[in-house]
C-alpha cells in the first residue's frame, strides 16, 4: 500500500537547495519538538526560530536557535520580528484538525495560518511550503489534502515563484511528476477521506 513516509528528505533538501546561505532568519513552523531540521541550520549559522504546538525537547544548548511553543493562531501577533526564510514543511495540512498536535477545531486554519504567515515574512523573503497533494480531502485528524479547489485557496496571496510535485510509484518510491498527475492521485492515510 502506497504511503506518504519518506517524503521529509526530499522536502528537506528542497529547502536546502532554496533557503540561500547565512546570515538570514529563518521561522521553521512545526518544527517538532525536538527542531532537527532546525538545529542543523542553526549550526550552519542561521538564526532559527522553532514555532511548534508541542512542548520544546531539545536537548542541546545551540547558540543561535529559540523554540517557541504555541498555535500560531493565538500568538502570531506576539512575535515581534519578520523573517527571511519561513520553513513550512508539513506542517499547514495540520492546522485546524482537532485531535493531533495539540490543535483546536478549526475548519479553516490552515488558510487563516497561510495569511498570518505572510504577515511575519519580511519584503523579498521566501516561503518554503511543502503539502500532500492529490483529490482534496481532509484525513482527520491527521492531515489535508490539498487538490484543484483547496490548493487555490491556501496558496491566494502568494506569488509562487518554483514548483515541484512528487509522487509515490507502485513500488512506493517517490517520483517527479507533473502538477496534473499529482492534483489527481488519490489520497492516502489510516482513516478514509471525507
Amino acid at each position: 500500500m502506497r504511503n506518504i513516509q519518506g517524503s521529509s528528505i526530499i522536502e528537506e533538501n528542497w529547502a536546502i537547495k532554496h533557503i540561500g546561505r547565512p546570515p538570514k532568519k529563518i521561522l521553521d513552523f512545526g518544527s517538532g519538538p525536538k527542531a532537527q531540521f532546525a538545529k542543523q541550520l542553526a549550526q550552519k549559522g542561521f538564526e532559527v526560530f522553532c514555532l511548534d504546538q508541542r512542548p520544546c525537547e531539545i536537548e542541546e544548548k545551540i547558540p543561535n536557535l529559540t523554540y517557541i511553543q504555541g498555535d500560531i493562531l493565538l500568538i502570531w501577533n506576539k512575535i515581534k520580528i519578520t523573517f527571511d526564510v519561513i520553513l513550512n514543511i508539513s506542517t499547514i495540512e495540520h492546522v485546524g484538525l482537532e485531535g493531533r498536535y495539540n490543535s483546536r477545531n478549526v475548519p479553516d486554519g490552515d488558510l487563516e495560518a497561510m495569511k498570518l504567515l505572510g504577515e511575519l515574512l519580511s519584503d523579498g523573503g521566501v516561503h518554503i511550503l511543502s503539502v500532500p497533494v492529490g483529490i482534496d480531502a481532509v484525513i482527520a485528524p491527521f492531515h489535508r489534502v490539498y487538490g484543484e479547489n483547496r490548493l487555490p485557496k491556501l496558496l491566494k496571496n502568494w506569488d509562487v515563484k518554483k514548483e515541484q510535485y512528487w509522487i509515490k510509484d507502485s513500488n512506493n518510491e517517490w517520483i517527479l511528476s507533473s502538477k496534473d498527475i499529482a492534483l489527481k492521485e488519490i489520497p492516502t492515510g489510516p482513516e478514509r477521506p471525507h
